[in-house]
């Protein structure tokens, strides 16, 4: 999980900065289940 949030916030950091709490909150979500196939559908 550690290293997938790192991953979570380097895609998060490409993005639009406007978009940088929104993508943070789905990484956070993302934790909960099965975060690759959550970020792969939402990002």
């Amino acid at each position: 999980m550690t290293v997938f949030r790192v991953e979570c916030l380097t895609n998060a950091i490409q993005m639009d900065n406007r978009r940088l709490e929104l993508i943070m909150q789905f990484c956070k979500v993302a934790e909960i289940k099965q975060p690759q196939m959550y970020l792969t559908e939402h990002l």
